[in-house]
């Protein structure tokens, strides 16, 4: 412009000097569901070449599904954006297929692909996390081809492995005996592992994980029992591709983005057909997985479902050991990643959250708090023009009553509370009778088991359960009885008011262990002899009186001593006393009618239990003086 005249020397000086302060933005290129595009991009170089991919003028059509593709984008940044916030999260990633066809309707590598700080060009769909809990399904489905299901009894009680190292729960407490259906639902890590063990190990449970689609793991690694609870890492595509197994009661889909592929001369290089995917699991076995997952009443909570629909879902949260800071000892567990993978028999969507560098998260953050927020609104979107669409029960399984107890038939003695229906595979129903309860009446003073001799009010019918543990590998059986041995204990010395153990309820008295052998040896036939003796001497039978304080006065012998007396106005208990001369005050109501008759009882309980009693007949009367009590003792 210069040199054409059009600016003076001042002007263009001043011009350069203004470029030189200017910032240019960083050049991006625009790429719509990019880590999608990528993904099948790098498949086609693959198959083709890259010079084919990038000149060949191919025409590729694709599975995604572009309405629920933009809203997972949507859902994945903002929630992920308040994840940042309120957990400590950075990253976060979102899978969805059709299970019956393998398509993959929605995939989000990132919450924002060109976030650098984040990676955010990383596709962690396909990055090895941890999986943490959402791998039990897993354990248990072995566990369920060796007879056990979703009613067999396993211990979430206090446990070591080995001599020193002792697993927990995610929220420090235990639960003691509870089904596997709850142990599954509620993400009990200790049933996990013992599942684990009872599978024979790693090897019986990694051959199933590869069976469905699991590719990160090898058995010349040794995992240990960490792998029940999710410790070994694995892409998220994997962990959907194994649920796929279980939304189609046991076949294996082949994930694709692609439908048809045709080149520049109208050649179609490959397209997709309909295909009978392999059957890898057992129909039933599989449905009892999804039996369980579908539960919301052992779920832990209700984000992980869909409203007007039928679906199961699984979260999972791994954690890691991370040193506090120099003015604190030992270290602090964090979490590290969070998941959910949900689905119903056609649509299976997974979803992880965490920090791209495998750091740890905020203490509160967990599968349910982040993931599930995502795989709600995602899901619910994929399924919004779908019916809602039962698991297909498959031929073979049974529904058979068991015991809350044992996961075995009942026996005569299981309480009524404790007998529940379930469901079992084919070759897993329990043929068992429980014999873990025993019903006897013992002596309250003594604990020891009722005689002839012992009181009425002395007797008390007890049910006895001797605990069994699911097997009697390691310790499991002393620490089962340690366990509720202890949990008597704290009944005994809490403070009043405390509440009562997590426990099933059964009727009557319920304790752990055998009933005693011995026989009550407090009450004979000479204490028998000694029973208490009571009599009502005034007011005097068939007498008339007021309405308001009566004072009941008794003679009363008891030769192995007085416990104590207690009143009755027809069967209303009013008063009770432990001091001589036990005189009883009963308040008579005004509400009673003139002329009515009504009962009155004295009650004697010695210190034995022995008791008895006396009982008389009196008549409300209109304007009537109440006797006055008598002086004899």
């Amino acid at each position: 412009m210069f040199e054409l005249g059009k600016i003076t020397a001042d002007q263009r000086k001043k011009a350069l000097n203004e470029i030189q302060g200017l910032k240019f933005n960083d050049y991006k290129e625009y790429i719509k569901h990019a880590h999608f595009v990528l993904y099948v991009k790098e498949m086609l170089e693959q198959k083709y070449g890259k010079d084919v991919v990038e000149q060949g003028g191919l025409k590729v059509y694709t599975t995604i599904d572009g309405k629920l593709q933009d809203y997972a984008e949507k859902v994945v940044s903002e929630k992920g954006e308040y994840d940042v916030k309120a957990y400590g999260t950075n990253n976060a990633a979102l899978l969805t297929v059709n299970a019956k066809t393998g398509d993959i309707l929605a995939m989000v590598g990132s919450r924002d692909y060109y976030n650098e700080e984040i990676d955010g060009n990383v596709n962690v769909v396909l990055r090895p996390r941890q999986p943490g809990s959402s791998f039990k399904p897993i354990v248990y489905a072995q566990l369920f081809y060796k007879g056990y299901g979703p009613g067999t009894v396993i211990e979430d009680v206090p446990t070591k492995i080995g001599s020193n190292d002792q697993p927990s729960n995610f929220d420090g407490k235990w639960l003691g005996q509870i089904s596997i259906r709850r142990a599954l639902g509620q993400s009990r890590n200790i049933p996990a592992i013992k599942a684990y063990f009872l599978d024979g190990q790693q090897d019986s449970v990694i051959d199933l994980a590869v069976k469905m689609g699991i590719t990160t793991l090898d058995k010349k690694h040794d995992y240990g029992y960490p792998l029940a609870i999710g410790a070994a890492e694995i892409p998220l595509v994997d962990m959907v591709t194994a649920y796929s197994v279980f939304a189609t009661n046991g076949k294996r889909p082949e994930l694709t983005p692609i439908l048809k592929v045709v080149n520049s001369n109208g050649d179609i290089l490959e397209e997709k057909k309909p295909k009978d995917f392999e059957q890898v699991m057992d129909p039933q076995i599989a449905y009892l997985i999804n039996s369980i997952l579908s539960d919301q009443s052992v779920a832990v909570g209700s984000r992980m479902f869909i409203d007007g629909k039928i679906n199961a879902a699984k979260t999972g949260t791994s954690t890691k050991e991370n040193k506090k800071d120099a003015s604190a000892k030992g270290t602090t567990v964090r979490p590290m990643d969070g998941w959910i993978i949900g689905y119903t028999p056609t649509v299976v969507t997974g979803v992880w959250i965490g920090n791209t560098d495998g750091s740890g998260l905020g203490y509160t953050a967990d599968g349910y708090n982040t993931a599930a927020p995502i795989f709600h609104d995602v899901m619910a979107k994929a399924l919004e023009s779908m019916p809602s669409e039962p698991f297909p029960e498959p031929d073979g399984i049974k529904h058979v009553a068991v015991s809350k107890a044992s996961g075995k038939l009942p026996g005569p003695n299981t309480p009524a509370s404790m007998i529940t229906n379930e469901v079992f595979s084919s070759t897993g129903v329990p043929t068992e009778v429980e014999g873990q309860f025993y019903k006897v009446k013992i002596d309250k003073i003594s604990g020891l088991l009722a005689t002839e001799f012992t009181p009425k009010d002395a007797v008390q019918e007890v049910t006895f359960q001797n605990y069994q543990p699911i097997a009697n590998l390691f310790n499991w059986k002393q620490e089962l009885l340690d366990y509720y041995k202890n949990e008597e204990e704290k009944k005994k010395t809490a403070p009043e008011g405390t509440p009562a153990p997590e426990t099933p309820v059964v009727e009557g008295d319920l304790r752990p262990g055998t009933p005693p052998t011995t026989y009550d040896n407090i009450h004979t036939a000479d204490t028998a002899k000694k029973a208490p003796v009571v009599n009502i001497i005034n007011p005097v039978a068939q007498t008339s009186i007021a309405q308001g304080n009566l004072a009941v006065n008794v003679e009363i012998k008891g030769e192995n001593g007085i416990q104590t007396v207690e009143y009755y106005l027809d069967n209303d208990k009013k008063y009770f006393t432990g001091t001589n001369p036990y005189t009883g005050h009963i308040i008579v109501p005004k509400t009673l009618t003139p002329g009515s008759t009504h009962l009155i009882v004295a009650k004697v309980i010695d210190k034995l239990g022995y008791s008895a009693q006396s009982a008389i007949e009196v008549k409300i009367g209109s304007g009537a003086i109440t006797p006055t009590p008598s002086t004899t003792p």
